[in-house]
């Protein structure tokens, strides 16, 4: 069950990390990046199950792993989602 707490949330942060990268990369890790910008909140979901898990566990990197995964695929998710204005800018208010 550890191991399982271990790989839902090290996906979490690895997908977030993967946020980050804005280098040229191979195609499996443009396959990964696809990923983790298209599912935000399904890896948020996985990192705070992972961290929950670890709580339960006795897992420490577990609980920081899926904090710092599920806290940075929510606020992707958030800037992402917002209120932009942008129709109104492009055509107009009416």
């Amino acid at each position: 069950m550890i191991v399982l707490t271990y790989i839902l949330s090290g996906l979490s942060l690895l997908m977030s990390v993967l946020y980050i990268i804005k280098l040229k990369y191979p195609s499996f890790i443009l396959l990964m990046k696809l990923l983790s910008d298209s599912l935000p909140p399904y890896w948020a979901i996985l990192g705070v199950n992972g961290a929950v898990l670890g709580w339960f566990l006795h897992a420490p990197l577990a609980i920081a792993m899926g904090i710092i995964g599920a806290g940075w695929m929510t606020w992707y998710a958030w800037r992402n989602t917002r209120e932009q204005n942008g129709f109104e800018k492009a055509f107009g208010a009416g």
